[in-house]
């Protein structure tokens, strides 16, 4: 039974293997990546387990059930007691140290953790070795005991104890080994009763049980065990056995031949790991912070509770029973919202702790607890949860924040009373010059009391131009002056700080600014003046603009708006946000840039500049010194990159801008043959190429007729913003072209499907018209049952090019027509009923074409042969699917069923086309007889 070499040595070994379908295929990965070739083969019970012995002759026998306890251990005794020739391995979990003992003493050869069976692969080489050994020992050496040879020195070689004992469980032969074990020499055991000399007294009764089973043939012809035996220092010692019974001439029973293993250092191990169980579970119960020990449920998605401490459950408000072995998901739902699941995955997955600060939780909806969350991955890929009950803390500090919210307010108070009276004008005033904000105070009649020096860089006007005069007196406008007056009142009146936005005009222009007006008290709590403090946040509000501009722009660019409907929205948002008089944008067609789109140009400037090639008086391009066609004006010099990078009015992203056309140099009024721009009035003007990637694919133009519209940092914007429509419209193109090539191909596979269709029509037609010469009944339906297959696959070939999906049919309606046409081309409507129970179900052509044939002939079969007579009958065609692709056919019928004999794929065509189909599908194939006959294949769908 050793496991044997195959596929360039790789160790094949037959497993007898208890579980679910899901644990037997992840042993079976855990073997093939420790370098062996297992062939496992699932059982149920202890009945199918000894037929399965007979007829396989395994290497040995693989269990793994994690609960409840007392059925896997049960399971493990009945399995060893009908096979105990073959030995057993049993898969535990890591903490169930008090389950590996026991699966010891229920008689395994070893256990194997099961949270992780990465040495499993050595545990089976061990195991099988060992019982080869102890097979090659009986088989070798067991005829020479039988002739009464009482030393064999080839035994001495061997690692393990081999011994002897007649009907009485005298030794009547044993090696070198187990006299070193046993501590005595050879002779001084040769002779003696082993059961009563060499066994602890308490383990003498069951010893001998087994030993009298065995001999009296109860437990078959072998057996395994495991027991205790006392050395010559009385110490004690724990031996695996394997026995087999050993028979005289006559075929009596006349002794056990026993092989043993000293397992003394495992035992000890499980036993201290089971001490060590003991001092962490009272750890693990009597800590003050909870615990939870999650495990991965199915591909990691949710979380299985595995264990929880008192604390735990005292924190949680639930008991253990309510919550092991059940989901997260089930057990705390509001922990999988507070995203507790999605955590557990990341600690999982990345090994590195985490930790969730104070979140809400809680059974009862009145009631409302904080956690406080710490996360980390343990050994066996398990998840170590640790929470803390955080909520008189959590409480603690809303009452601190409050009291400290308190504080500050009253903090506040106390620094305007301090700043009363320790006010100081000198100071006051070296602080309000010093600010880069502007610094007012107003008294009760609106008049300015105080003003900051720095207004004249604003203003140009000096601060003492302001003392003593209303808002009014002072030149602002009228609209200003009642939106002011009016905060101002309510400041005075209800004593609270407010803000406001405004626009004033500057020397600079129109500025934008931020005002925050604060109440000033005398001592008795009266308002005496009001705090103005004014910020010019002109350039912040043009940042947050632009921002806003560009994410729009973005927006717009990404939209599946078409190309012409985007470009004339971003020109109307560029001619908004920029203030500027007029916007255009050139795009590339063949040799020249031609406006695509303009807004605020009139006619006649668009006419005479709408085209940027120079043409001669044939119109044809004239080519530059490089061989291009000629671009004129700067718009062309621009979009080839002939820029003069010295200049200031170009910059390194190859734009050209300028607040004043007057102004240009001559070396650059000298590069373009046109003055359009200039005959317009137009002073600040921007050109920026609009590229993808190195090509340039057009140009944005922007034109305003005031001057010092623009700065490098507009033009840096508007470059980013034009590589990004550049990209944008390069992508629109292309996707334009792709979708017109699609167009043709599907068109064009629409066609091939048709004449397919058609072709295959034509061969179906010309089967009838020969059928109808054959005078062969046979002949004549042979050629009808050709004729339905051609007609199944035309089929496909119509509903694909009639729907218009080209890559899948919808299977249900397909199998309807085809089993309708099939009743009809035999007659058989009046006496057979068809039943088709399929929803509506997508599969690609290689796919269905393979299914549809399986049908006619399965249907054709059911027609043909399950109703003979003109009998009635009934014949259903079912088909199921599930997500992750696995796919049932069934047809059945309710006739006389299978004649006696006949086997499917012998002497049938249609039943070999069936197979060979079911084969092609990569799936399987099954026939169930009873009341009828019915056919079951399954199969997966490729992704």
């Amino acid at each position: 039974m050793a496991p044997h070499s195959r596929n360039q040595g790789v160790q094949v070994v037959r497993i007898l293997f208890r579980g679910s379908q899901l644990e037997a295929l992840r042993v079976a990965n855990a073997l093939r990546i420790g370098g062996l070739s297992p062939a496992l083969t699932r059982f149920t019970g202890a009945g199918s387990v000894a037929r399965l012995s007979r007829d396989l002759d395994p290497h040995l026998i693989i269990i793994c059930f994690s609960r409840p306890r007392t059925r896997w251990l049960a399971s493990i005794r009945s399995t060893v007691r009908m096979v105990p020739h073959v030995p057993c391995v049993a898969l535990c979990v890591k903490n169930g140290t008090r389950d590996v003992i026991e699966a010891f003493r229920a008689g395994v050869s070893d256990c194997v953790d099961d949270a992780d069976p990465s040495d499993l692969a050595d545990t089976v080489r061990r195991v099988a070795r060992h019982s080869a050994d102890h097979d090659l020992m009986l088989r070798e050496f067991g005829p020479l005991l039988q002739e009464g040879v009482t030393t064999v020195s080839c035994l001495d070689a061997a690692g393990v104890i081999i011994m002897a004992l007649n009907g009485n469980g005298d030794v009547t032969m044993i090696n070198r080994r187990g006299a070193e074990i046993l501590g005595y020499r050879r002779k001084d055991v040769v002779g003696k009763n082993w059961f009563l000399d060499f066994m602890p007294p308490e383990a003498r009764r069951s010893a001998r049980a087994f030993f009298r089973d065995l001999m009296e043939g109860n437990g078959g012809n072998s057996g395994q065990a495991v027991g205790r035996i006392i050395t010559r220092t009385r110490s004690r010692r724990v031996i695996s056995w394997h026995t087999a019974l050993l028979r005289n001439e006559s075929g009596e029973v006349s002794g056990v031949l026993c092989s043993g293993e000293d397992i003394t250092g495992r035992t000890k191990a499980h036993r201290v790991a089971r001490e060590s169980e003991v001092r962490y579970r009272g750890l693990f119960n009597n800590m003050s912070s909870g615990v939870i020990v999650l495990g991965p449920a199915g591909r990691g998605g949710d979380f299985i509770v595995r264990e929880i401490n008192h604390a735990g459950e005292r924190i949680q408000d639930v008991s253990a029973e309510e919550v092991l072995g059940r989901r997260m998901s089930e057990a705390f739902p509001r922990y999988v919202e507070s995203g507790i699941c999605e955590m557990a995955r990341r600690v999982r997955r990345r090994g590195t702790p985490e930790l969730m600060p104070q979140i809400e939780c809680g059974t009862d909806a009145s009631i409302t607890r904080w956690v406080e969350f710490r996360m980390y991955r343990i050994d066996s890929g398990e998840v170590l949860a640790v929470f803390e009950d955080v909520t008189e803390q959590r409480l603690a500090q809303e009452a601190l924040n409050r009291h400290q919210h308190d504080l500050e307010k009253a903090m506040q108070r106390l620094h305007l009373e301090m700043e009363k009276l320790e006010e100081s004008e000198k100071k006051y005033r070296t602080l309000a010059e010093n600010l880069p904000d502007i610094v007012q105070r107003f008294d009760a009649e609106e008049r300015f009391i105080f003003m900051s020096n720095n207004i004249v860089m604003l203003t140009g006007k000096p601060a003492n131009f302001y003392l003593g005069k209303t808002l009014a007196e002072a030149g602002y406008s009228t609209e200003e002056c009642a939106v002011r007056g009016e905060v101002i009142a309510r400041v005075f009146k209800h004593g609270e700080p407010e803000e406001l936005e405004c626009a004033i005009e500057t020397m600079g222009g129109t500025h934008r600014m931020n005002l925050r007006l604060m109440p000033e008290f005398d001592v008795g709590g009266v308002v005496k003046s009001v705090l103005c403090i004014s910020r010019d946040v002109t350039e912040l509000k043009k940042a947050e603009e632009a921002q806003v501009f560009a994410v729009n722009i973005l927006k717009l660019l990404n939209s599946g708006t078409e190309k012409k409907d985007i470009i004339a929205e971003i020109l109307a948002r560029a001619k908004e946000f920029t203030g500027f008089d007029a916007v255009a944008i050139r795009l590339k067609d063949g040799d020249d840039y031609p406006y695509y789109l303009t807004n605020g140009f009139d006619d006649s400037f668009v006419g005479f500049e709408q085209s940027l090639c120079a043409r001669d008086e044939n119109g044809n391009p004239v080519p530059d010194e490089n061989g291009l066609p000629r671009l004129d004006c700067l718009c062309g010099h621009v979009i080839r990159g002939a820029i003069e990078a010295t200049l200031p009015c170009f910059t390194r992203g190859g734009s050209f801008w300028t607040n004043s056309v007057a102004e240009l140099p001559a070396l650059v009024l000298c590069a373009h043959l046109r003055d359009g721009c200039r005959a317009q009035g137009y002073e600040s003007v921007a050109l920026v190429p609009l590229r993808s990637f190195s090509e340039t694919v057009g140009l944005l133009q922007l034109c305003s007729r005031r001057r010092g519209m623009l700065t490098p940092a507009i033009i840096e914007f508007f470059e980013g913003i034009g590589s990004s429509i550049g990209i944008a419209l390069a992508r629109k193109s292309t996707e334009e072209r792709l979708r017109g090539s699609l167009r043709e191909k599907e068109t064009l596979l629409k066609e091939i499907h048709h004449r397919v269709k058609n072709n295959l029509q034509v061969v179906s037609s010309l089967l009838y018209l020969q059928s109808e010469y054959m005078e062969d009944p046979q002949i004549r339906d042979t050629l009808l049952i050709t004729q339905n297959r051609i007609r199944s696959m035309a089929l496909v070939h119509e509903r694909l090019y009639r729907t218009g999906v080209l890559a899948t049919i919808d299977l249900s309606d397909y199998i309807c027509s085809l089993v309708g046409e099939l009743s009809h081309s035999y007659a058989v409507t009046d006496r057979i009923e068809f039943t088709v129970g399929v929803k509506e179900l997508y599969l690609d052509i290689d796919t269905a074409i393979p299914c549809a044939l399986i049908v006619n002939e399965l249907v054709t079969n059911a027609i043909k042969h399950a109703f003979p007579g003109g009998m009635n009958g009934a014949v259903t065609v079912d088909f199921t699917s599930e997500e992750s692709g696995r796919c049932r056919l069934m047809v059945s019928d309710n006739g006389v069923g299978f004649s006696e004999g006949v086997e499917e794929g012998v002497g049938f065509l249609g039943m070999q086309l069936v197979n060979a189909l079911v084969g092609q599908l990569g799936g399987s194939i099954e026939r169930r007889d009873g009341a009828g006959t019915s056919f079951i294949i399954q199969f997966t769908t490729r992704p």
